[in-house]
């Protein structure tokens, strides 16, 4: 920039009016009315129209701009969402898994048991017959009313 005192913004904004003023004089008073007035419509109507049409494109870079933001967002959560459903149902599967092998495993150690104890009552249920036997012979020898009375 120069260090000119006169050719300063401050002042050109400050000489505007003034200068706009000359200029339309100028115009009006050179240039037919019939002429000038249609090339100003005509430099209105276009100067209008590119207006617009900045505004428009500035809209649609907006709206593609944040449309795109928007979908890559919804994308997300719903991805995230698909994921955290999937995390959700892996787990469900593996504690239903676990909870059946549980329950597998103890219906196995209750099997075992009762095999067990089918094997062990075989075994005692012929030594409680012995048992019973030699019970009923007692009775018989001691007799059935000397037990009631003892008990009385």
């Amino acid at each position: 920039m120069s260090n000119n005192i006169f050719l300063t913004s401050e002042n050109l904004a400050f000489a505007m009016p003034l200068i706009l003023i000359c200029i339309v004089y100028a115009y009006f008073k050179l240039i037919p009315l019939k002429i000038g007035v249609t090339l100003l419509v005509v430099l209105a109507g276009f100067l209008k129209v590119r207006s617009d049409n900045k505004i428009r494109r500035a809209e649609k870079a907006l709206v593609e701009v944040v449309d795109d933001a928007m979908i890559q967002e919804l994308a997300k959560d719903e991805l995230e969402k698909s994921l955290k459903s999937k995390k959700a149902a892996a787990k469900k599967q593996q504690k239903a898994d676990e909870a059946l092998r549980q329950r597998l495993k103890n219906e196995k150690k209750v099997e075992n048991q009762q095999k067990q104890q089918s094997k062990s009552s075989k075994r005692s249920s012929k030594e409680d017959e012995d048992d019973d036997d030699v019970n009923a012979l007692l009775t018989f020898a001691k007799g059935s009313r000397a037990q009631q009375s003892k008990k009385k």
